[in-house]
């Protein structure tokens, strides 16, 4: 486990510097904001890195205040098989048509998804 302090004195508020990786105050639920701060914290690997220009974003769907498509998305045939090479497991998905893999879980400026 690990446990992160700031220092408030020294690097002031620690909003301004959270908010540069993400809109977290749009999130309202206060468990789910700090799920998605901590997901800041915690490891991963750097597999791919996207331009601001290819990423788009698409509206959840939203019923009876409930969220149905929260942390999911679209990958495109390119992007995943960049992915695919990069982890070197391409063997894995050579029955599937395309050969890709058909899931792929993620971490984009503090969210995570599929």
């Amino acid at each position: 486990r690990t446990c992160v302090l700031y220092d408030y004195g020294t690097l002031g508020p620690w909003e301004p510097l959270v908010n540069k990786f993400g809109d977290f105050e749009a999130i309202k639920n206060p468990s789910k904001r700090a799920a998605r701060i901590g997901l800041l914290l915690s490891t991963a690997t750097k597999c791919l890195e996207l331009d601001e220009k290819d990423i788009d974003n698409i509206k959840d769907i939203e019923r009876n205040d409930f969220t149905f498509t929260d942390g999911c998305g679209f990958i495109s045939v390119a992007c995943a098989r960049k992915i695919m090479e990069k982890k070197d497991i391409s063997a894995r998905y050579q029955h599937q048509d395309p050969p890709v893999p058909s899931v792929i879980q993620f971490r984009m400026k503090g969210c995570k998804g599929v």
